[in-house]
């Protein structure tokens, strides 16, 4: 048994299926901006208890290597 539908049907139901897939790779794309965020806010917090936060660190943790030690020779 084979069923026609219409054209416009088909167009409808082929958008209606496109814009499933975008809402869901949308919502796992929030998801997971979500859970990085709810990482980087533990890694802060981990850092602040062991008491290795200090100046621009506190803005850019695991963001920015930090300098090799300077010497002086003046």
């Amino acid at each position: 048994m084979v069923f026609d539908i219409s054209e416009g049907f088909g167009t409808l139901l082929h958008n209606q299926a496109a814009a499933s897939v975008q809402a869901a790779g949308a919502a796992t794309l929030h998801q997971a901006q979500l859970a990085n965020a709810a990482l980087q806010a533990q890694i802060v917090e981990d850092a602040r208890e062991v008491g290795l936060l200090e100046g621009r660190t506190a803005s850019g943790v695991l963001a920015t290597p930090l300098a090799s030690p300077v010497t002086r020779t003046a």
